[in-house]
């Protein structure tokens, strides 16, 4: 869009110049301030330096502040989102470690420690692998962050078991 104004800018001026007529600085400068308000109205800046991950929109479509225009990552840093029971969340502390494994690693056991621990229960989103376990129990969301580079992928399916270093 902003290349299409410069090039519209351009024209105007090349079409007012090969009519004989001169455009005066004033309204250049006119030109130039508006194109130049206009592009910093239309960048858009992401708060963290990343990497474009989703990008659900084409150029073209109304943005609307609800839907995001695209999905930027530090793929750098990737961390895991872990559910944990409510009952065993007294169990874990800050600082713990925990051994997280992918089926499409096989073998690979990546050494994570706990980096945050939520606030707030919530709803169980994950099914997990012991089909006994009871759905409706409410669990508390675990961060667990690296401390070395992974060949884990941000959205990947893992299996986290935290070991507990007991009390603090």
């Amino acid at each position: 869009l902003l290349e299409s104004l410069a090039r519209r800018q351009k024209a105007v001026i090349a079409e007012a110049q090969g009519l004989g007529s001169i455009v005066p600085a004033d309204a250049l400068n006119l030109m130039n301030a508006v194109l130049k308000e206009f592009e910093s109205k239309s960048v858009i800046r992401a708060p963290i330096s990343g990497r474009v991950i989703k990008k659900p929109m084409e150029e073209g479509e109304t943005v609307t502040p609800d839907y995001p225009m695209l999905t930027v990552a530090d793929v750098e840093m990737v961390r895991v989102n872990a559910e944990v029971d409510e009952t065993d969340i007294g169990k874990i502390f800050l600082g713990d470690e925990a051994d997280i494994t992918s089926d499409a690693y096989p073998g690979e056991i990546y050494k994570g420690v706990i980096a945050e621990i939520s606030d707030y229960v919530g709803e169980r989103k994950v099914n997990p692998n012991n089909t006994a376990k009871n759905m409706d129990m409410k669990v508390i969301q675990v961060k667990l962050s690296f401390s070395e580079r992974t060949s884990l992928k941000i959205g990947m399916t893992v299996d986290v078991r935290i070991r507990p270093g007991g009390k603090r």
